[in-house]
């Protein structure tokens, strides 16, 4: 039985894995949005966060390179620490789009900001693999840039009753996030428990069948042994039965 802090590394690993493969998702979802909103707040900011961005996405992918490529499924702990620095980094610069479209874009670019957060959130929670540590780096950035956006409202002159629905919105979604990885995480442990029992039962039977095989080959030599010398008995009984000079003898 799997104990808690295997668990807890598998699933890591498995998170780990589900991040590499969506990299060039991530990077393709960051160039089309800084040409989307590159009018919003301008040229030189869309430059910089571009490059902050692939940056951190190329020290992610070496980070993790080791348990990416299946050649291990732990890596040291500088360089898990490094790894997880980059996940949170990941979703700051990701999650940062939303002030330049908050402070320049209006009401508009807050509705912007707020679904590009809500994507984020929901791409974070199908990339964890079930680990709670990934959940925590790259959801924490998320969750404070969300936490933030009722107090953007009242600087464009929203009324109460908005910014309280708002926050309420914000909160409610938070509540869902959570309640969607913890049925996630439960599902990923079922199908990490389901696939090692295959596996156990897979080698058993594999050791099974080896044994059988042994067991007819060493069973084979033993009666071919003594069927060889009575064949050979037999055979010059027979030789002599037909041989008059044999049975004189």
């Amino acid at each position: 039985m799997a104990t808690e802090p295997d668990r807890a590394e598998a699933a890591f690993a498995a998170g780990v894995t589900q991040r590499r493969k969506s990299l060039l998702i991530r990077c393709g979802i960051g160039v089309v949005g800084t040409l989307l909103f590159e009018p919003i707040f301008g040229g030189a900011f869309a430059v910089a966060w571009t490059l902050c961005y692939f940056a951190v996405q190329a020290l992610d992918a070496w980070a993790f390179h080791p348990i990416s490529s299946g050649a291990v499924t732990r890596v040291p702990a500088w360089r898990k620490a490094l790894g997880c620095l980059t996940m949170f980094l990941s979703t700051a610069v990701y999650g940062a789009v939303s002030i330049p479209l908050w402070q320049a874009g209006g009401l508009a670019g807050g509705i912007c900001a707020i679904l590009i957060l809500a994507g984020g959130a929901t791409s974070v929670i199908m990339s964890t693999g079930g680990s709670r540590l990934i959940l925590w780096m790259t959801l924490t950035p998320i969750m404070v840039y969300l936490a933030v956006t009722p107090f953007y409202l009242p600087t464009l002159g929203a009324e109460p009753q908005l910014i309280q629905a708002v926050a309420i919105s914000c909160l409610a979604f938070s509540a869902f996030v959570f309640a969607t990885h913890t049925v996630a995480q439960r599902l990923a442990d079922s199908e990490r428990e389901a696939r090692r029992l295959s596996e156990q039962r897979n080698a058993a039977f594999e050791a099974a069948a080896a044994g059988k095989s042994a067991f007819i080959a060493s069973v084979g030599h033993d009666l071919r042994t003594p069927l060889s010398a009575i064949l050979t008995g037999a055979t010059e009984l027979a030789r002599q039965a037909h041989d008059p000079g044999a049975r004189s003898h």
